[in-house]
């Protein structure tokens, strides 16, 4: 009975640890099915005549659990349609925004069409942002088929090493196919040259002068590059447009953040946190706007040692999805702060968002929590809300204009101008390389160096408390 009872405790040993080692893998692996992001297959029918394009899409949901997403159209599109294989209308309209139904899609295709209307400059056109974003979706797979009826003198180059071109007697019939979001499309009439190689296919006016070899790209996946200087420089996961011949050190550095690129996986929303994943790893800001304003906020706002931590963090992140929140909890890690700035450069991908680190320890007067104080690091300098600050520390202020604060304390008196490199202190002016008094979104905050000058404190720094000592203490 001792031995039947010691077995099955051992088998339940193993079963539990099983168990544990299933749901932790799924943790890491961060899968589409336990979150709100659904994994898709995607085709496209593009029909080109004169200046317009009547596409048509298929999306096959394969995994997920997003039973409503936004729907972000191309700009200018028009003529969009949303509809299941049953033919019922899978569109809605709220608030200004589109989005699509999902309920009935785990077993039937959803069929968007639309048109746009694009304008060929000198005989070519980049066709770029020209699908649908579906904002919490990632494509697995895309497919673009195009009936060109127009431009038959010209080629469609795309970024997928598999493609099919096939001319008719009325139109030329293309075919791409790749891994990943849908690649931006080239509509070239120009004479161009191709090299070809594993990793890449390099079009040019004239033949490149570098010749590759077989283990010079880090990474698996394929990339397209256009060297022209007469179209616009264009950076994307497999399509780059250079335009002029870059150096060979230049050109291997973009095809390998392309290929970096590739390694990972987004939503739409998201999909520009893998352009900033590659350019971290490259130690370079490459993609969109957007991408290299936060590459070069980080750059700005993190101190050496911070940004070197926040890349080995993101490097050793085995995860192949990456999401906005997740990006934050690195942040935390790398800095001790807590941030929400991945997440909202995401929601808000108009605006400009800021990097502010927030304190997530608690800040104390004199062994006093403060609950209306804030501590923050910006452009890496610790900064204090002042006037909360002062309030508690019994320091007398007033507001003389909305921009400049007057304070008394111990017999002297301080003018502080917001966002200025200069100070009145006892009626004499002191001009400094820095701003000891600034505004950080709607709050005023005062440089913790200039805190301990002035006022006369001292702030120390714990595990779990940032203390904040006045001189009569």
């Amino acid at each position: 009975m001792k031995r039947i009872l010691l077995s099955f405790t051992f088998v339940m040993v193993i079963a539990s640890a099983g168990i544990l080692f299933f749901q932790w893998n799924g943790f890491l692996s961060g899968s589409a099915e336990e979150s709100d992001i659904s994994e898709v297959n995607q085709s496209f029918t593009i029909e080109h005549i004169g200046n317009e394009f009547f596409i048509t899409q298929e999306v096959d949901f394969i995994s997920g659990s997003s039973k409503e997403m936004k729907i972000e159209w191309p700009e200018h599109a028009k003529n969009f349609r949303c509809v299941y294989d049953s033919g019922d209308d899978c569109l809605s309209k709220e608030d200004g925004e589109f989005f699509i139904d999902n309920k009935k899609a785990e077993k039937q295709k959803l069929t968007l069409t639309y048109t746009l209307e694009r304008q060929m400059a000198e005989g070519n056109l980049l066709l770029s942002g020209w699908y649908p974003a579906l904002s919490s979706a990632i494509p697995l797979e895309t497919t673009i088929n195009i009936i060109e009826k127009t431009s038959r003198d010209a080629v469609w180059i795309s970024g997928y090493k598999n493609s099919k071109h096939e001319e008719m007697d009325f139109i030329d019939y293309y075919s791409f196919n790749g891994h990943g979001p849908p690649s931006d499309l080239l509509l070239y009439s120009g004479e161009m040259n191709l090299d070809e190689f594993e990793r890449a296919d390099i079009y040019s006016r004239e033949k490149i002068k570098f010749n590759f070899g077989e283990n010079v790209f880090n990474e698996k996946g394929f990339v397209t590059v256009v060297i022209d200087d007469d179209l616009p420089v264009h950076e994307t996961e497999n399509f780059l447009i250079i335009g002029k011949e870059p150096a060979e050190s230049t050109l291997l550095q973009k095809i390998n953040w392309g290929l970096e690129h590739q390694k990972y996986s987004a939503s739409y929303q998201e999909r520009w946190l893998k352009e900033l994943k590659a350019s971290m790893v490259l130690q370079t800001a490459l993609g969109s706007p957007k991408t290299k304003k936060v590459y070069h906020e980080l750059e700005s706002g993190l101190t050496g040692d911070q940004f070197a931590a926040f890349r080995k963090l993101l490097m050793n992140e085995r995860s192949h999805l990456l999401k906005a929140v997740q990006m934050d909890s690195l942040l935390k890690h790398a800095t001790d702060f807590t941030s929400s700035y991945f997440n909202d450069v995401s929601k808000n991908p108009e605006k400009e968002i800021p990097l502010i680190l927030r304190a997530s320890r608690t800040v104390e007067l004199n062994e006093r929590p403060l609950t209306d104080v804030a501590f923050i690091q910006y452009h890496q300098e610790e900064l204090i809300s002042l006037t909360e600050l002062m309030q508690e520390a019994g320091i007398e202020y007033k507001y003389l204009q909305e921009d400049v604060i007057y304070a008394t304390e111990h017999g002297n008196s301080y003018r502080f101008y917001v966002d200025k490199d200069f100070f009145i202190l006892n009626e004499e002016n002191y001009g400094l390389l820095t701003k000891p008094v600034q505004k950080v979104g709607s709050t005023l905050f005062m440089d913790v160096e200039w805190l301990e000058k002035l006022f006369k404190m001292e702030v120390d720094r714990t595990s779990s408390t940032i203390e904040i000592q006045t001189k009569e203490t």
